[in-house]
């Protein structure tokens, strides 16, 4: 009988252990993001970004290999070793075509770091559950959300470029802060169909200026295209998908009707096809990537399987 209670007192204290280190990895997990959201703040000196960066790349590739270790962190899958093995042997075909170079180290470093977060991610799922976990990532991201809003709204150099007429906040360029705020209404949309707490409302319409103020066609076309799929693919009921839809697209009428986007699509009138996109001359944002990606398939249809490495990008792209 002794024994028996020592035993259920070891798995007690077994999983207490167990939940508190997941929740951990939550909170961590929390804290990089929070951290690197902020690394490219135009406010920070140039030296504490760079400091910060690093810290945040190493911090997150040692936390997932300790927790990649651990009993709560490990799979009976291999795709994280096997995703390891390809991006090292990426970087040593690079390294075979370049040398060491910063920028192939790096690359490979920030790719190591994603996978990181990909296990902190993954135990604090299984602790918290998927809802809760994406609880405290918006409210973690919000800040750099608002930011980019309040940018839109002041106009502040800090926040906004008034060459462009686009605001990126505290990200380095307009287009990240279009991507990630794109995520940011996704999460929102899918917390929205599964709680309908009206403050998430509260900050959907935040994101929805924020991303509409970077001006980013590529980011707003990503959000359209991601609603629609998280509308289809998930499992809320039909009346829920449909009051999302409705609510969404009468965002969109808003903002076409306001004017904000005319200045952006008027660009695209003068956007020259993708096969005759074979100079360097361009327009617009399209233009220039329908010429950078017919430069770049040509290259990759050169070495279709190793390509030429992680992180470089070969000198006739480079140097035109």
């Amino acid at each position: 009988m002794t024994t028996m209670t020592a035993m259920k007192r070891a798995a007690a204290k077994s999983e207490a252990r167990s939940a508190s280190s997941s929740r951990l990895a939550a909170n961590i997990f929390c804290a990089l993001l929070f951290l690197r959201l902020m690394a490219d703040f135009e406010g920070v000196p140039g030296g504490l970004q760079a400091a910060l960066n690093q810290g945040i790349i190493f911090a997150a590739i040692g936390c997932g290999f300790i927790y990649s270790t651990l009993t709560i962190g490990r799979t009976k899958r291999i795709t994280l070793p096997i995703m390891i093995v390809i991006l090292s042997i990426w970087f040593l075909i690079g390294v075979a075509e370049e040398g060491f170079m910063q920028p192939l180290t790096s690359a490979y470093l920030r790719f190591l770091a994603l996978l990181g977060m990909v296990v902190l991610a993954r135990v604090a799922v299984r602790a918290l559950g998927p809802v809760p976990f994406l609880t405290r990532v918006v409210w973690v991201s919000f800040p750099a959300v608002a930011l980019v809003t309040i940018g839109v709204l002041t106009r502040s150099p800090l926040l906004f470029s008034s060459g462009t007429g686009r605001a990126f906040g505290t990200f380095n360029h307009t287009n990240s802060a279009a991507s990630f705020v794109a995520v940011y209404v996704l999460v929102l949309v899918f917390l929205l169909m599964r709680q309908r707490k009206w403050r998430y409302f509260g900050l959907l319409v935040i994101a929805l200026l924020a991303v509409v103020g970077t001006l980013s066609l590529g980011g707003l076309s990503s959000l359209a295209v991601g609603i629609v799929l998280l509308l289809f693919m998930s499992g809320a009921r039909a009346r829920v998908k449909v009051a999302a839809a409705v609510v969404l697209a009468g965002a969109a009428v808003v903002v076409f009707a306001s004017g904000a986007l005319d200045s952006r699509l008027s660009q695209l009138e003068t956007t020259v096809s993708f096969d005759d996109a074979t100079s360097a001359t361009s327009t617009n944002s399209l233009d220039w990537r329908f010429y950078n990606w017919r430069r770049v398939l040509a290259i990759w249809a050169q070495r279709p399987f190793f390509g030429y490495g992680l992180g470089v990008l070969p000198r006739e792209v480079v140097n035109g």
